[in-house]
């Protein structure tokens, strides 16, 4: 992980957070989405892969997080959604590895969680399930598989 006070490095914009190879090459991999809106300054690695990254920023990836986030070491790719007609369609990047939608009722049940009935879809460059928005609510999470 590199955290920059530049939005690029080797002229690629990375929204002030990038991740690096081992050799120092930038990894392509690595799916910054929007980044974060202002510097990160500083970091901290856990044992478990995590990252915290703190600074003069108050969204990254388009949620509030002010002056500190904790980022998955994995780079879990953002989790895109779309309503249309009464169905809602869950996206995310096929490049960002092997990643299963799950659902569940209650999120602060752990082993509620289940994959999704409806089959993902793979459509150019991400993967997507829709899925109906009738019956009771449902929370949605990407699993690495």
């Amino acid at each position: 992980m590199l955290v920059t006070r530049d939005s690029r490095y080797d002229g690629t914009n990375f929204h002030n957070i990038s991740r690096l190879n081992a050799d120092g090459t930038k990894d392509a991999g690595f799916l910054p989405g929007t980044g974060a809106d202002g510097e990160a300054l500083v970091l901290a690695l856990r044992a478990d892969g995590d990252i915290f990254v703190g600074g003069s920023f108050t969204t990254v990836r388009g949620m509030v997080r002010p002056n500190v986030v904790r980022l998955h070491g994995d780079a879990l790719p953002f989790l895109g959604s779309a309503r249309s007609n009464g169905m809602l369609t869950l996206s995310w990047p096929i490049s960002a590895g092997n990643f299963r939608l799950q659902e569940a009722a209650n999120v602060l049940a752990p082993a509620s969680w289940n994959p999704t009935a409806q089959a993902a879809v793979t459509n150019g460059s991400h993967v997507s399930v829709t899925v109906p928005t009738t019956g009771a609510m449902k929370f949605f999470r990407l699993q690495s598989q």
